[in-house]
């Protein structure tokens, strides 16, 4: 099924050739899936250091090892961590508000380039309801060699100094590829 509204992607896929699909259909688009890393450096600015995707809707969450590494000194964090939290309420390209969100914690892997992270609870201040995120559903089925597989990233973001702070600009891009190995 072709993605009704047009999006405007960037990257090398044209963005009407992808859908997200998931066991029960279709899934809303990557912007309340897969969030900016940004890590607070010793000049007090933020600055972008990698993509994550949430695993669960309450904050759970997956990247790279090696996005996150330079935050640590052997165990111990040496630097704040945070996802920019992007929302849409329509579940459409293109996100309508922004939650900074700090990380609580991480398990880096030992051998494997992967980082596991949980994200602070967020709360509605007028409501106290807890935010609840989509997610991507996980599987422990092996893929096929052949597969279509895309990174969704943003690779083309900006951050613009200012005198009361930083612009931050995302500008998310799609690549498309196959599983080449399993």
């Amino acid at each position: 099924m072709p993605n009704p509204i047009p999006s405007p992607l960037g990257g090398e896929a044209d963005p009407n050739t992808w859908d997200f699909e998931a066991g029960n259909g279709p899934l809303p688009n990557p912007v309340g899936h897969t969030f900016p890393l940004l890590k607070h450096d010793a000049e007090g600015q933020w600055r972008l250091i990698g993509t994550g995707f949430y695993i669960s809707n309450d904050g759970l969450f997956v990247t790279a090892k090696h996005v996150i590494d330079d935050v640590f000194e052997g165990d111990r964090q040496i630097a704040p961590l945070a996802i920019m939290h992007l929302r849409s309420e329509s579940g459409l390209f293109g996100a309508q508000e922004y939650l900074l969100r700090p990380i609580m914690q991480c398990w880096l892997g030992d051998t494997a380039d992967i980082a596991l992270g949980v994200a602070a609870p967020a709360t509605n201040n007028l409501t106290g309801e807890m935010l609840s995120h989509w997610s991507w559903p996980l599987t422990w089925s092996v893929p096929s060699v052949g597969t279509a597989a895309a990174t969704y990233a943003f690779p083309g973001h900006a951050i613009v100094q200012t005198d009361g702070g930083q612009t931050i600009s995302f500008r998310p891009e799609l690549y498309p590829g196959t599983v080449q190995d399993v």
